[in-house]
């Protein structure tokens, strides 16, 4: 440690130029003196204004000299004082002098040093050296402070006045304050913060611990308005921090559930300063009361005044009730127990008895000591036939295995047999020799003889047995004696080491470091100094291994050794703690469990059918919320009185009913179906039934639905069939309305008389027609994932009504469409809209089928916003608003049986969901329906069928692949017009053999044939000759029949479905035959 340097330079600087001023008066005092003299010789006249000067001169001068050393004197007092606070200061301090040189540090600052900085610092060194220097010497500061801190805390100075913190190399941390003095220097204070640092972070983990501990925390001013609450506090009342914050407890939480006075009461002992502990009744913010146990505490300041107060609070709430349930419980095991007759006894390794009890005494009919003079064995009293199992039973008791249970036949002195149960418990000495036997036998006579109180009489014994046992083991209470005053052991059994973990033989001097806090011995202490004993205290344990224990100690003052002693019964209650603990939480489950049990529930006494106890549940379905059940009469819920009193008489005769399905009556009359189990119970000692009501309505209102969803599927499976059927239809119908329609088109090309021009156009509107029909048919069975595209909406009506054209007609129905020519079109798959359109006119049919004439169906379609909205309108009976709310439920009709199965609206109701749409309904009895369908406008034009039109003349040569001759000529014929060259084939194999002979420049293949399909032979052609893989289009007349369809266009082939559209078919041959003559 170096001493205290002299003065700063700046005071030592003003010191000496104050002295010099002092010097220099003294001078001018001397050389007035001189003139004076001088002045005193010259003339008179000349010597007056020379002694006025003098005398001015020499006064100044005089004062000026007084006045320095007045200031030379404070100066250095002043100096004295700064040096003294200096060194005074708790913080290190070194100042620098204008060439930033050590000018003076005091004694404080040395030790914020480490040992290489303290070791070169000497006064009038600079600065940034001695910090270079020492840092060569070893590290000055903390690795985390990183490598370069040095340079950034040079850098930092370059600011003039700084602050900052930093670690040094032992792990301290610094404050650093820099100022500049006004002659250039420089001021440093170093504060060690290290431990304010760990007081911070202490405080922090303190707040968090507050804010996330499970039991509410509130602080309240002295004026008692809350300041903070933590979360828990928030879980438990149900009130946001910023709600109660400023309010007073009492004001925000008085349940008044307990008087003034006790408040009163708690505030005098707070104000006095003293902690509080007790139960507080507050109120929930739902409402409902919450048991708090309590602890608040003063807080006080520095000057002992009291400025807070803190409140710790855990939710008793449902341990109270779970406490006073367990009491009463309690309660009654207490009277069974009390009537029980416990023996009690103690044999040597002999069999000779060295103890009995009353009870004992009183059970076998003799005095112990008559026992102990006539010389009587325990193996004595044993059956002569059972003392073999009981010798054997003798010989297990061992150190490692003490306790022995045995049931045997013993005669008493009068004579009479009983049967007893025994458990017998070894006590052993320290080298493991048995001392005694303790016993504790129960007779069991009534158990063997009447099984029917079996249950609760070996409940009860077995709880006493297991207390006589916890007694009984090898002195199970650990006892230490030790003196009062030193707490030197004098004593420690065998059972108090086992507690406390110390293996027999150690040595033991005393048992403080067993004491996890030892004020609970020093409360344990005091307490039997004052009454001369103390019974039962809980505390905390330490094991020499560590583990920490709960125990219940007794402590008694006695002399041992002519000593002053304590003698403290120990018992480890660790897991008696931990099973309360688990008691308290299955108690907890189990009454969570009834509370949230969803099964309506009751009980009523048997004899006047009294309810005693109803769930909610039950309440709910038989509408009694609010219902005062004191008097309630339930024959109310029962139309028939003859059913209640069958089911009372049945249990009466102790009969249990089960799943008893009766339809009763709520209060408010409605009917309500249910089943009823009902079991015989004893109640509060009183015989009751128990009963459990499901309701039936849902399971009723599911078996309706459940056997309408099974004819949908019946319906569905039908539907099914008829699609295959319509596969095969469609596929004989296709071939032939493909050659009458192609024939008819080109018929129309040519030049004929107006009358067989006529003629041919009636046959080619026919044969659209029934294409139209089979189209539509298709669009409705077949099944495949929906692909959004531009529809035209009217061309969807139109298919719609050509299928349900003779339905409508032999119904006499009057069908009227409004739909404009340049109507938008919609973006929607075409099959799934002409579902809905086809549902929608049906339904209508159906509806106008018992209508009186005229029966009008309107369809008017038109464009609304951003919408095509399309109406489809009758004149029928309507809905009454019951039947319109349920219209769109799935299986919800009101057809007859076999006629409808309630699902065709509401698929309407999904698929127009599904394409972002609506359909709306508007109806009233007697008024007709309309519904209205609102699908979004398509941006896209419409994809329409091309008319037939004449191709443009081309050149190349078409290869026809089809099964049916009849479609191969007439393909033939209409490209042959276009000036085609065209090949046939019946087959996909003589389609190669044909494609082998080269010339070939496009294939035009059936999909379905017998030898190879369609699909197979492009992929062949495609192996064969690559070139021709964009050369290949493809036409079926089997929509729905099979899938190849779907794999000719997954592998990139263009379908045409009969019946085929020549033009449009003869453009794309053109287009692609054109795309050749290009390349």
């Amino acid at each position: 440690m170096h001493e205290s340097p002299a003065p700063g330079t700046a005071n030592q600087r003003n010191l000496g130029e104050i002295r010099a001023v002092r010097t220099v008066a003294c001078a001018l005092l001397l050389l007035i003196a001189v003139c004076g003299l001088l002045t005193v010789r010259a003339e008179p006249r000349d010597a007056v204004p020379f002694a006025l000067i003098f005398i001015v001169a020499a006064g100044s001068v005089w004062y000026v000299a007084r006045v320095a050393g007045r200031w030379i004197r404070r100066l250095q007092l002043s100096e004295a004082r700064l040096l003294a606070a200096a060194e005074a200061l708790p913080d290190g301090l070194v100042i620098l002098d204008r060439d930033d040189h050590i000018a003076y540090f005091n004694a404080r600052y040395p030790d914020h040093l480490v040992e290489p900085l303290r070791d070169g610092l000497a006064l009038g060194r600079p600065f940034e050296d001695w910090l270079r220097e020492g840092i060569c010497h070893g590290p000055i500061y903390h690795e985390e402070m990183g490598p370069a801190f040095l340079e950034n805390r040079l850098a930092l100075r370059q600011r003039g006045k700084n602050e900052h913190v930093h670690r040094i190399a032992d792990g301290r941390w610094l404050r650093i304050r820099e100022n500049c003095t006004p002659d250039g220097g420089r001021v440093i204070l170093t504060t060690d913060i290290t431990e304010e640092r760990s007081r911070a972070a202490q405080l922090r983990l303190l707040a968090l611990a507050v804010e996330q501990a499970a039991d509410p925390v509130e602080i309240t001013s002295a004026s008692h308005g809350f300041t903070y609450v933590n979360h828990a506090f928030e879980t438990t009342t149900g009130y946001a921090p910023e709600e109660v914050l400023g309010r007073e407890p009492q004001h925000v939480l008085a349940s008044g559930a307990q008087p003034p006075e006790f408040f009163d009461a708690m505030r005098r002992d707070l104000e006095a300063g003293r902690p509080w502990q007790g139960t507080i009744v507050n109120r929930h913010r739902d409402g409902h009361l919450i048991e708090q146990e309590t602890t608040i505490a003063p807080l006080r300041d520095d000057a002992g005044v009291i400025t807070h107060y803190v409140a710790v609070k855990r939710d008793v709430t449902e341990a109270r009730a779970a406490a006073r349930a367990l009491a009463a419980s309690e309660a009654r095991y207490r009277a069974v127990v009390d009537t029980q007759t416990e023996i009690l006894a103690r044999v040597d390794p002999g069999g000779n008895w060295t103890f009995m009890n009353d009870a004992a005494e009183r059970y076998i009919g003799t005095t112990f000591a008559e026992m102990r003079r006539q010389g009587i064995r325990d193996v004595d009293l044993v059956l002569p036939e059972d003392q073999p199992a009981f010798r054997a039973h003798m010989q297990k008791i061992t150190a490692g295995q003490p306790t022995q249970t045995l049931e045997l036949r013993a005669r008493h002195p009068d004579g009479s047999i009983h049967w007893e149960n025994w458990t017998h418990t070894g006590i052993f000495d320290s080298e493991g020799r048995l001392i005694e036997v303790q016993c504790i036998g129960r007779e069991i006579t009534d158990r063997k003889l009447a099984e029917a109180a079996r249950t609760e009489v070996e409940r009860a014994l077995a709880e006493r047995e297991a207390q006589f046992r916890t007694l009984a083991e090898s002195v199970p209470v650990g006892l230490v004696i030790s003196e009062i005053d030193s707490a030197h052991t004098l004593y420690l059994n065998p059972r108090a080491r086992a507690i406390f973990g110390i293996p027999h033989g150690t040595e033991v001097d005393n048992l403080l470091d067993v004491w996890a806090d030892l004020g609970q011995r020093e409360q344990l202490r005091a307490r039997m100094l004052l009454d001369g004993s103390a019974r039962a205290m809980d505390v905390d344990l330490l094991m020499r291994n560590g583990r920490r224990i709960k125990a219940v100690m007794s402590a008694t003052r006695i002399v041992w050794a002519g000593r002053d002693a304590m003698l403290v019964a120990t018992v480890d209650i660790t897991d008696l703690r931990d099973t309360e603990a688990a008691l308290r939480a299955s108690e907890a489950r189990l009454n969570a469990i009834n509370a949230a049990n969803p099964v309506p529930m009751n009980i009523a006494r048997l004899s006047d059918r009294k309810l005693l106890f109803v769930n909610e549940p039950y309440r709910r379905l038989y509408g009694l919320e609010g219902t005062d059940l004191t008097g309630f009469d339930r024959s109310v819920l029962y139309p028939d009185p003859a059913t209640r009193d069958w089911l009372y008489g049945e249990l009466a005769a102790g009969r249990e009913v089960t799943d008893f399905e009766v339809t009763l009556c709520r209060v408010d009359g409605r009917e309500v179906p249910v089943s009823l189990t009902s079991r015989p119970i004893v109640f509060e000692g009183e015989p009751a039934i128990v009963t459990t009501s499901v309701d039936l309505s849902a399971l009723r209102t599911a078996q309706t639905e459940v056997a309408r969803s099974r004819e949908a599927l019946h319906q569905s499976e039908k539907l099914t069939a008829l699609g295959a059927l319509l596969a095969g239809v469609a596929h004989e119908l296709n071939n032939p309305l493909s050659v009458v329609v192609g024939y008819c088109s080109m018929l129309r090309e040519m030049e004929v008389e107006d009358g067989t021009r006529v003629r041919i156009e009636k046959i080619h509107a026919a044969a659209e027609r029934c294409a139209r029909i089979v189209r539509t048919f298709l669009a409705m069975a077949r099944s495949r994932p929906p692909r959004r595209e531009a529809v035209a909406l009217g061309e969807v009506v139109l298919g719609a009504l050509d299928l349900a054209a003779y339905g409508l007609s032999s119904a006499d129905v009057a069908v009227n469409v409004e739909i404009a020519p340049d109507l938008a079109p919609v973006h929607a798959d075409a099959d799934q809209l002409h579902q809905v359109v086809v549902n929608l006119v049906v339904n209508a049919q159906q509806a106008l089928i018992g209508a009186q004439a005229p029966r009008q169906l309107h369809l008017h379609a038109w464009e609304e916003g951003g919408e095509v909205v399309l109406e489809v309108a009758d004149n029928g009976p309507g809905m009454t608003p019951d039947v319109a709310k349920r219209v769109f439920e799935p299986f919800f009709t009101t057809k007859p049986q076999g006629v409808g199965t309630g699902v065709g609206l509401s698929v309407c109701h999904g698929i127009l969901e599904a394409h972002g749409g609506r359909i709306e309904l508007d109806t009233a009895p007697g008024s007709g329906a309309r519904f209205r369908l609102r699908l979004p406008r398509s941006t896209e034009g419409a994809v329409l069928r091309p008319a037939d039109a004449a191709s443009e003349p081309g050149r190349g040569r078409v290869l026809v692949v089809d099964d049916e001759p009849e479609i191969a000529a007439l393909l033939a014929e209409r490209l042959t017009r276009d000036g085609l060259s065209v090949a046939t084939a019946t087959s996909g194999r003589r389609a190669l053999a044909a494609i082998e002979q080269g010339g070939i420049d496009l294939v035009v293949s059936d999909l379905r044939m017998p030898d190879m399909d369609g699909t197979a032979l492009a992929r062949e052609i495609h192996r064969r000759w690559p070139a021709m893989a964009g050369r290949i289009l493809m036409i079926t007349g089997d929509a729905l029949g099979s899938d190849l369809g779907a794999r000719a266009g997954g592998i990139g082939l263009p379908v045409f479905e009969k019946p085929l559209d020549l033009g449009a078919l003869a453009s794309e041959v053109h287009r692609r035959i054109s795309g050749i003559a290009a390349e």
